[in-house]
């Protein structure tokens, strides 16, 4: 058996798959058994993506051993950052929908390296990837954070007040399209540096058009879970979540627009760079 499948295993023996607690968890899925089939059937989330996702957290090319390497080798994390991270963890599968550490890592270096003042986050859930990134502003950056579900939201928002950082949330507790709808309407075109998807997969085309349009020459995309568990290259998946990101991938690689980037860190991200 490898490193991987041990670990993994042994992470799924202590209930780190299965057990649903803590208070990011929505009402209607604490009011459920403690059951993963209760996100499965909430969120449309299969039992192997979820697995795979959270196997994604621990791993680097697929080795549990390199994940743990590189995560030692890493600048010491922000605590209000891994008090958000680990509330995740006890949460058991709704860690899943959280991006890992050293991908927060990552998006914090892009958002320095494009000198980012004003950034967007679709997909706020609580707050990792949008904190991550703001720590990484200038004193009077902002950055707008999308959620649909205000439980979540309200987690997040806790962890950016506890960080001192609750001056640069811009917090928008509606569908995603339509704020960005309205910040293009608002005439926000171009000015933005840094935009982060990280949403339901299906409108990913959507809300990468959108963001598309309301970011600046010189700044990025950042899209996760764009290898979506190892299954967009593989012809035998074809469900709405695969075909949705591979029509993402799609887009992106013809898309003159851009300059276009892979890394191969989590479940994948692309790097988009507006020309």
């Amino acid at each position: 058996m490898s490193e991987v499948k041990q670990s993994y295993r042994s992470l799924k023996a202590k209930g780190g798959l299965t057990s649903l607690r803590g208070s990011i968890i929505p009402r209607s899925v604490q009011s459920k058994s403690a059951n993963i089939s209760d996100i499965n059937t909430l969120y449309g989330v299969s039992q192997d993506i979820v697995d795979a996702l959270l196997q994604s957290k621990q791993t680097i090319h697929g080795s549990f051993g390199l994940g743990q390497y590189v995560r030692s080798h890493m600048k010491s994390e922000h605590p209000v950052l891994r008090e958000c991270r680990e509330q995740a963890i006890a949460s058991g599968a709704l860690e899943a929908m959280q991006i890992s550490v050293d991908e927060g890592a990552a998006l914090a270096m892009i958002a320095r390296m494009v000198n980012a003042q004003k950034c967007i986050d679709i997909g706020f859930f609580t707050g990792y990837s949008a904190l991550a990134v703001a720590l990484a502003l200038p004193e009077d950056g902002k950055i707008t954070a999308i959620d649909i579900n205000d439980e979540w939201a309200a987690e997040g928002k806790r962890f950016f007040c506890k960080a001192g950082l609750e001056d640069k949330l811009d917090l928008r507790i509606r569908n995603a399209v339509e704020v960005l709808d309205d910040m293009l309407e608002n005439g926000e075109e171009g000015i933005y540096d840094f935009v982060f998807i990280d949403a339901d997969k299906e409108n990913y085309v959507n809300y990468y058009e959108r963001s598309l349009k309301l970011l600046r020459p010189g700044g990025v995309i950042a899209v996760d879970n764009v290898f979506w568990c190892d299954r967009v290259h593989r012809s035998e998946y074809v469900d709405q979540d695969t075909e949705a990101i591979r029509s993402m991938n799609d887009t992106m690689a013809t898309d003159d627009r851009i300059e276009l980037a892979f890394l191969p860190t989590a479940d994948g991200v692309a790097i988009c760079y507006k020309k």
